[in-house]
């Protein structure tokens, strides 16, 4: 696959580079151009590396952007980053080198134990300083992610395998947050800053039951699904996770919204599933979705 990289600039509405967080951004990101010739993305299509993306362009950077796929990530989501990347009308058509990656080949990751991210993001980075390395042809680099501020307050064993690695994280050294970012993503501009976080598929299931492909791939299928059929119950998409229910596929799946799901939303959402042949899940009680697998480890 060729790639082109778009050579116009994305620039700002007036005025808006007086934000100064916007400014703060702008200011780490121009300092790595000035030290590394490359400056190259991790974007998985969500919504902090989206705007990392977006940033870079306002800086006057065009950045090569990578993206991992793997039975640990929908497919839908690779499609949706893909075509993010490649529009035009909106100042981008960058190409978005996807490289392929199972994490269930390490160890630790099937073990999938407390410290699974980490060995998970050492993998995937490992790769990804390669690649890019490759793609910089002996010109200086660097290799950033879309970590943010908020990010580094809760348990999060992956940040130490991306500080190992020497990977730059300019949202969170910029100091924002992800209130911070869905304003400077709506008021620059950048397509659904209302965008819904949603990590890897890895982190819907408790620690200590290892993840199968099957278990991954039924996962994807009703996640996917959700994102179509919820919208039409709350009136937008909110944040939401299909959660394994037990160790065992054979023990089903348990859906958490982050607001209530009253009993008509119920009768409807068990309708739209069975209409398309899906497992109807329990509803978890907890309604905050980050950090789930830990609370429970912690209580």
């Amino acid at each position: 696959m060729s790639c082109r990289t778009s050579s116009s600039e994305c620039r700002s509405p007036s005025g808006i580079a007086a934000e100064p967080e916007l400014e703060r951004l702008l200011s780490v990101l121009r300092g790595l151009r000035a030290r590394h010739e490359v400056i190259a993305i991790a974007c998985s299509g969500g919504l902090d590396s989206r705007f990392l993306t977006h940033a870079a362009l306002l800086a006057g950077i065009t950045p090569v952007l990578f993206h991992v796929s793997g039975p640990h990530v929908p497919a839908v989501e690779t499609a949706q980053a893909q075509a993010w990347a490649a529009r035009e009308d909106q100042g981008r058509g960058l190409c978005l080198r996807t490289l392929v990656c199972d994490p269930l080949d390490v160890p630790e990751v099937r073990a999938n134990g407390r410290e699974r991210c980490y060995f998970c993001k050492h993998t995937l980075f490992t790769r990804l300083l390669a690649e890019t390395a490759s793609v910089a042809g002996g010109a200086s680099f660097c290799l950033c992610d879309g970590s943010n501020h908020s990010d580094g307050q809760g348990y999060r064993p992956g940040l130490r395998a991306l500080r190992e690695l020497g990977i730059r994280s300019p949202l969170a050294e910029a100091g924002l947050d992800k209130p911070v970012i869905r304003k400077l993503a709506a008021c620059t501009g950048l397509e659904r800053p209302e965008q819904p976080s949603r990590p890897c598929l890895l982190t819907r299931l408790d620690y200590g039951v290892e993840p199968t492909r099957a278990i991954l791939a039924g996962l994807e299928a009703l996640e996917t699904a959700m994102e179509d059929i919820l919208p039409g119950i709350f009136g937008r998409l909110p944040d939401f996770r299909v959660r394994l229910a037990g160790p065992h596929l054979d023990e089903g799946f348990a859906l958490q919204v982050a607001e209530e799901v009253t009993e008509e939303g119920q009768r409807l959402l068990a309708a739209a599933l069975l209409a398309r042949s899906l497992p109807v899940p329990a509803l978890l009680p907890d309604r905050e979705i980050s950090g789930y697998y830990d609370r429970r480890a912690a209580s």
